[in-house]
């Protein structure tokens, strides 16, 4: 599982980049445009938003599988190894749980907005996709997050 996993985020980190390219050239254009020609790009700020969403919906799963997220260990690090297992197995656990109520929430809302079919207010592009794309983000970020509790659990057991 471990394999597909990492394949996986191999290709949505890709994804994310190109949205944080279609970001940074919309923003640098927009920049370009207002101080030299005094006419900005139309529809800067919806076009980063959307980008921005498909960005950080791809990048979050990536970033755990890779445990690169910044964590504080200065009360952990003190602990005993047997209890800094516990600890990091129950903070996991947290973060599963809140992640799950993230995938929960967010595919209410993502059914909701295709329902009443909510589209942006400049470009008039649906919303429901750029929902079910963080919804998916976070299904992967949860299938990262079970498989290091279980991880976790078992460095519990054997210790």
């Amino acid at each position: 599982m471990l394999h597909f996993l990492e394949e996986m985020n191999r290709v949505l980190v890709r994804i994310g980049m190109w949205a944080i390219l279609v970001m940074m050239t919309v923003v640098s254009l927009n920049v370009i445009g207002r101080a030299l020609f005094r006419a900005p790009v139309f529809g800067t700020v919806e076009i980063v938003e959307l980008a921005g969403v498909i960005f950080v919906s791809f990048i979050l799963a990536y970033t755990q599988f890779q445990r690169e997220n910044i964590t504080v260990t200065a009360l952990v690090d003190r602990l005993p190894p047997r209890l800094q297992a516990i600890t990091t197995c129950f903070t996991q656990f947290l973060n599963l749980v809140i992640v799950a109520a993230l995938v929960w929430t967010g595919s209410v809302r993502a059914l909701e907005m295709l329902r009443v079919g909510e589209i942006t207010a400049i470009f008039r592009i649906p919303q429901s996709p750029f929902r079910f794309v963080w919804v998916f983000g976070c299904i992967v970020l949860l299938a990262v997050l079970i498989a290091q509790f279980i991880e976790s659990l078992v460095k519990v057991i054997k210790k």
